[in-house]
C-alpha cells in the first residue's frame, strides 16, 4: 500500500486542480511557503456568557456561584465571563482608567452549586452594622422597646 501511495503522489502532483485549474505541486510549494510558524503560547478557547453580578457580589455560572471585588462593581452589573475547561475569567464590559477589564481569575468548581469566593473580594460590601438585625432575643411588656409602644403591663407579650 504504501508503494502504491509514493508512486501516486508524483502523478497527483502534476496533475491540474479541477477547481481551480493550477498545477498541485506548484500551488502545494507556494502554500507551504507562506504558512508562518505557529505563535509560542497556544490559543486560548474559552466559552463567554454575561452575567449579571448579585447584591453579594457573587455571579452566577453554571450552577455555581464566583466573586468579584465588591469596589470594581454595582449590583446588577453586567459582567462577561470567560469560561475555559479549568478557569473561570470574569471581566467587566468597560474598561477602567488603565484600560483594564479583568476583575478576578478563579479556578473552575467541580459539580453544581459550589462557592468560589476570594475574601479580599468583599470588602466593600456592607457590614450590617448600623442596621436593624434579628437576634432571636424575646421581647417582654416591660423592655423598653415595648414600653414605648404603650404595651406595658398590659399583658400583650403573653409573658407577663
Amino acid at each position: 500500500m504504501d508503494a502504491a501511495f509514493i508512486t501516486w503522489v508524483p502523478q497527483r502532483r502534476a496533475q491540474a486542480h479541477r477547481t481551480h485549474q493550477q498545477i498541485i505541486g506548484e500551488r502545494a510549494a507556494r502554500d507551504h511557503v507562506a504558512l508562518r510558524p505557529l505563535p509560542e503560547t497556544p490559543y486560548l478557547v474559552a466559552e463567554r456568557h454575561l452575567r449579571p453580578v448579585g447584591k453579594d457580589c457573587l455571579v452566577a455560572f453554571g450552577g455555581n456561584l464566583y466573586s468579584v471585588p465588591a469596589r470594581r462593581v454595582r449590583p446588577r452589573q453586567l459582567v462577561e465571563i470567560r469560561a475555559t475547561k479549568s478557569q473561570i475569567m470574569l471581566h467587566s464590559t468597560m474598561a477602567d482608567s488603565s484600560g483594564e477589564t479583568l476583575l478576578a481569575t478563579h479556578p473552575r468548581a467541580i459539580g453544581r452549586g459550589v462557592r468560589v469566593v476570594e475574601e479580599a473580594h468583599r470588602d466593600g460590601l456592607p457590614t450590617g452594622k448600623g442596621r436593624r438585625t434579628i437576634t432571636g432575643d424575646v421581647l417582654s411588656c416591660r423592655s423598653p422597646v415595648v414600653s414605648v409602644l404603650g404595651a406595658r403591663n398590659q399583658g400583650l407579650c403573653g409573658l407577663c
